[in-house]
């Protein structure tokens, strides 16, 4: 998508305002998600629309966070990584985000975690820190520290 097909909505925190979803949707599509024993969903942090699929981060608890796949018709495909100690696992998602390369990068603690669309583990980048929120934009990641610390919001490795 290029910038230039993003449309701004201004919303003024110094007034009570009803946005309308009318104003920046044509329609609303309800997609029921397959439930499976092993694709429980707790708490929604993220949804990322990509590639033909639904990209899900679901804590179950503040400290447990899995991502799921979903297809456009919500039929579950998988789940990306896995929360644990194995070199190839996560310690405690904060957040996710789906680069332009297709890469899905997992932040967590003083890491972030690297996969393919397809949930094969690529690589672990240690990082200074350890965002709560990380974003992308033109394939740099940005990772944002709402917390007081003593690391500033910063760009971090790609």
């Amino acid at each position: 998508m290029a910038e230039s097909d993003l449309k701004t909505i201004t919303i003024s925190c110094e007034k009570d305002q009803i946005l309308n979803l009318s104003e920046f949707a044509d329609s609303i599509e309800i997609i029921p998600l397959e439930t499976r024993d092993d694709n429980l969903i707790g708490w929604v942090q993220r949804i990322v629309s990509a590639n033909d699929c639904y990209f899900l981060s679901s804590a179950v608890s503040h400290y447990t966070q899995e991502l799921y796949v979903f297809g456009k018709d919500g039929r579950f495909i998988r789940q990306i990584g896995q929360e644990g100690e194995a070199p190839n696992a996560y310690l405690g998602m904060n957040d996710f985000v789906l680069t332009d390369d297709s890469i899905i990068k997992i932040s967590e603690n003083y890491n972030l975690a690297c996969y393919d669309v397809n949930g094969n583990f690529l690589y672990k980048r240690k990082q200074k820190n350890c965002p709560l929120e990380i974003i992308s934009f033109n394939n740099l990641i940005y990772g944002l520290n709402i917390l007081p610390s003593s690391h500033d919001n910063q760009l971090l490795k790609r």
